[in-house]
């Protein structure tokens, strides 16, 4: 398949090509007029040069009406049927036979890498044209000078399939090269962003990860992860989404500019209170801003073989085992939803003072979620770091139906709150699009 350059670029070469071809045939036009009467078919000849250069125009227009493959048929189609009459329409051999090298090479340029066939079916039948139409013409030579003729056109001939599959291999080496080139520039890239930083400092290593799928969710592991390269399932995570109520009514009171410079000053505040609060801004869009705990990866307890072999004691400190394991997961999942909760807390308050400041006429909605996600880069060219799951989605449903300046967090995420910070929340019901749904929310009020 073509790459938008590529395509772009051969499309380039086959409209210069046409608008070369079309040149040419008006300049026989002249060579008409004063020899055409020479040949017993001069007739033939003048529908024939008008019929190309007819063609050739056709082929203009649809390189321009954006069908490079129907204008590069009938490019090459008119160039070989023209060549191949006017060597038979001209009295005597005049080496216009040898004008097929021309289209056998062109092959090269208006074809891409990706089509090697038609661009060996087109090149061979330009070069095998030739080889017969020269070998008709020197068939009456007779001794040297009929095998010297012979033997320069196999040899033209061969030279020419030559150059095609050469300038192919050639080709297909430099891309080659050019494609290992960026992939090792892409994770040099990526190693350097802070997306590797939360991929690295934010889970645990995958080595010490089982594969072994944990309540029900599997985890695709994968070496190359550590670069940010795949995408991976986590178990537990926070999500946070933020956007401000009533933004689409700054621009015409501020000015756009103002506007958005301001919005970035904003950004740069939460983004000082997400290092402190350990949390990761994932991205912004407009208004929206989007970031995510700590990415916490928990393998899976596997019973001890004492327990396995049935041995009473060894089962019991297993399951003590376990259930140590148990609550000391639960604090780590308590801590880092905490933490995302603290933030939100902290961005509402900040935003009442920037609002404040800023004399904006608006509030901040944020809703949290805690649960597994699948975080990393899309194998895209142009892919960055994000979170998906369905986590993410309840986020995004609890900010957009949250009140002004206020934190509603989901059911899954309240009872890992600890008692003065539920205090500040009261039990609320959302509508949505996929139902009603419990929640929590924290209102700030005027006072505040």
């Amino acid at each position: 398949m073509l790459t938008h350059k590529t395509f772009h670029s051969k499309a380039a070469i086959l409209h210069a090509t046409a608008r070369f071809f079309a040149l040419c045939l008006l300049l026989q036009t002249p060579l008409l007029m004063a020899y055409a009467h020479y040949s017993a078919h001069h007739i033939a000849l003048w529908w024939n040069l008008t019929f190309h250069i007819l063609c050739a125009f056709t082929t203009l227009y649809l390189c321009n009406k954006g069908l490079p493959s129907h204008a590069r048929t009938l490019l090459l189609t008119s160039y070989y049927s023209y060549i191949v009459l006017a060597t038979f329409l001209w009295r005597g051999d005049v080496y216009i036979q040898h004008f097929l090298l021309i289209g056998c090479l062109c092959c090269v340029g208006v074809f891409s890498q990706h089509e090697q066939r038609p661009r060996l079916y087109w090149g061979l039948l330009f070069a095998l044209t030739f080889c017969v139409i020269d070998g008709l013409f020197s068939y009456s030579l007779q001794g040297w000078q009929g095998a010297i003729r012979r033997s320069n056109s196999i040899t033209l001939t061969l030279a020419s399939v030559g150059l095609i599959l050469t300038l192919h291999a050639h080709s297909r080496r430099h891309l080659h090269h050019l494609a290992v080139n960026y992939r090792h520039t892409r994770q040099l890239l990526i190693k350097a962003t802070p997306a590797a930083k939360l991929t690295s400092a934010f889970t645990r290593p995958l080595n010490r990860v089982s594969n072994t799928p944990h309540n029900g969710l599997s985890r695709h592991t994968s070496n190359s992860f550590s670069t940010g390269l795949t995408r991976q399932t986590f178990t537990s995570a926070s999500v946070l989404f933020a956007d401000i109520k009533g933004y689409q009514t700054l621009a015409p009171l501020f000015g756009e500019q103002n506007v958005i410079e301001a919005l970035d000053a904003f950004y740069s505040q939460i983004d000082v209170l997400a290092a402190a609060h350990n949390m990761f801004p994932v991205k912004t869009n407009g208004d929206e801003y989007m970031a995510v705990s700590e990415l916490c990866m928990f393998p899976p307890s596997h019973p001890a073989i004492g327990a396995q072999k049935g041995d009473p004691n060894t089962q019991n400190s297993s399951q003590a085992s376990a259930q140590s394991h148990s609550h000391s997961r639960m604090q780590e999942n308590t801590h880092h939803i905490n933490n995302c909760v603290l933030f939100a807390l902290a961005v509402t308050a900040t935003f009442k003072v920037f609002a404040l400041k800023e004399g904006w006429p608006c509030q901040i909605r944020i809703g949290v979620a805690a649960g597994p996600v699948s975080a990393g880069m899309p194998q895209r060219q142009h892919g960055i770091f994000d979170v998906w799951g369905n986590t993410v989605n309840l986020a995004s449903m609890l900010e957009q139906h949250c009140n002004g300046n206020s934190v509603t967090v989901c059911a899954s995420t309240f009872p890992h709150l600890p008692a003065e910070t539920q205090a500040k929340f009261c039990p609320i019901l959302i509508n949505s699009k996929i139902g009603q749904l419990d929640a929590f929310e924290h209102r700030f009020t005027d006072t505040r």
